[in-house]
């Protein structure tokens, strides 16, 4: 799946369409093989003939579309639930894929390359595209995958590497609200889960001056170089920036919106696009809302933070509310929100962090180098 997703990010092929029928027959055909139920997700089958009738009411022409993104995401979570849980190297192949992105991101920014998919620069700040194409899908998986980390039960000391590593690969995408929200999701999750965390840091009170002195090293660069981004650079500071452009001209599309469009929609939504003074909208909730309306954007979302919170039952509420919302408020401000594989992986890194975890031999030297 992910070297399709190369494939076609890197070639000039409409990736949309393709993409989901590539990832989607598969999965299929093995929940069949295993005659393992297709309708155990009800509500999202319901919520997907729900949006698509709404469509044929309104006259609208995107029903593959939509069908499209519910459908997999139905299939998928019985096939990680029931199948995919059992593989004792899941956690392993997760682990090198998100080494994997990391190590090709840094080395795209530091050869200045785009090794799939090619991004124009803005103000000739390069921004590394990796193994998912646009930087903000890049952005929001790595800053997902950092939270699970944290809240995982993989060693203190491997969570400390992951976390920086993919801290450190954040700014190579220049994707400012994922690098903030990351830090203000891990600052909460460190006050809920404060007993453990000052614990571990009694136990190991050197982690502190180092902490503290990598800090001060790393932000030192982040203003003498242009890996700091819009975060450090005054224009965007500003939100002069087009990416910020973009989002508060998509909210001044809110102004104009007349009742009909409110509740379903904009009839014709590439047509919108087109009047905009950029070309495209960088929030998935605002994307939501010009295509389907109140009526059915308000379910949709509910259905997909509902389908969240119950199939991350292993992760404690407090957590699971961090981790939900952070997932959201990332989502509102990229357009990654709405694209099925943003969804197919987050499932997946929850699976492999949480679910297989128990798979895996206790024996086994994998198993020793994550958990102790």
């Amino acid at each position: 799946m992910i070297l399709t997703n190369c494939y076609l990010t890197a070639s000039e092929v409409e990736i949309s369409m393709f993409s989901k029928v590539a990832v989607l027959i598969p999965i299929l055909l093995l929940l069949l093989y295993t005659k393992i139920d297709l309708f155990l997700y009800k509500n999202i089958w319901w919520v997907m003939i729900y949006v698509c009738v709404l469509q044929i009411v309104t006259d609208k022409r995107n029903l593959g579309e939509h069908i499209l993104f519910f459908a997999p995401i139905a299939l998928y979570l019985p096939y990680y639930k029931f199948i995919l849980v059992k593989q004792k190297s899941l956690l392993f192949y997760i682990l090198i894929i998100y080494l994997l992105e990391c190590s090709i991101c840094i080395w795209e920014y530091q050869s200045h390359t785009n090794l799939f998919y090619q991004i124009s620069d803005e103000y000739q700040r390069f921004r590394s595209t990796g193994i998912w194409g646009h930087p903000l899908n890049n952005a929001m998986l790595v800053s997902v995958f950092m939270l699970f980390v944290l809240l995982s039960k993989i060693s203190t000391k491997l969570k400390f590497i992951l976390f920086a590593l993919g801290f450190y690969t954040l700014f190579s995408f220049n994707a400012r609200a994922s690098i903030v929200m990351t830090l203000f999701s891990s600052f909460i999750c460190f006050i809920i889960n404060r007993k453990r965390t000052i614990y571990y840091l009694r136990k190991h009170l050197y982690i502190i001056p180092v902490i503290i002195i990598l800090s001060i090293i790393f932000f030192s660069y982040l203003n003498n170089s242009d890996l700091g981004g819009k975060l450090f650079d005054s224009e965007s500071r500003n939100l002069q920036d087009n990416s910020a452009q973009a989002r508060l001209g998509a909210l001044m599309i809110l102004n104009n919106l007349t009742f009909e469009e409110w509740l379903f929609g904009f009839k014709a939504y590439e047509v919108l696009l087109k009047n905009t003074e950029f070309g495209f909208i960088e929030s998935g909730t605002l994307i939501m809302l010009f295509k389907y309306g109140l009526v059915a954007a308000i379910p949709v979302l509910f259905i997909l933070f509902k389908t969240l919170f119950v199939f991350m039952r292993d992760i404690e509420v407090k957590n699971r509310w961090i981790l939900i919302i952070h997932i959201f408020v990332i989502g509102s401000t990229s357009p990654s929100f709405v694209n099925l594989f943003i969804w197919v992986f987050i499932y997946l890194f929850y699976t492999a962090l949480f679910l297989s975890t128990q798979y895996i031999s206790k024996k086994s030297r994998f198993y020793k180098l994550c958990f102790q």
